[in-house]
C-alpha cells in the first residue's frame, strides 16, 4: 500500500463516484496532471507518484464539476449539432 491512486486507480474511483459518466483518457490525464502538481507533504516538491489522500478531495471535485459541465455540453450539441459533426 502505497498511500497514494495510481491513474486507474483514479478511473476506478470516478467511475464508482459517479457510476453514469465514465471517465475520459483526457480527463484523467488532467487529473493527474494537476494532481500532482500539488505539494501535498510540504517539501516544496510537487508529488509525482500519484494522488495522496490529501489531494483526493480537490481532484474528485475537479471530477465532479467537469461531469456535471460536460452533461451540459453534451445536451447542447444533442440540440444545437443538427449535422452531427462535433
Amino acid at each position: 500500500h502505497s498511500g497514494l491512486l495510481s491513474r486507474d486507480q483514479l478511473a476506478k474511483l470516478c467511475q464508482h463516484v459517479h457510476p453514469d459518466s465514465t471517465p475520459t483518457a483526457e480527463a484523467l490525464d488532467l487529473l493527474m496532471e494537476q494532481a500532482v502538481s500539488i505539494d501535498t507533504n510540504g517539501d516544496g516538491k510537487s508529488d509525482t507518484q500519484g494522488i495522496s489522500r490529501k489531494a483526493v478531495i480537490k481532484v474528485m471535485e475537479k471530477y465532479h464539476n467537469y461531469s456535471r459541465e460536460q452533461k451540459f455540453i453534451d445536451a447542447m450539441f444533442l440540440e444545437f449539432d443538427s449535422n452531427k459533426s462535433g
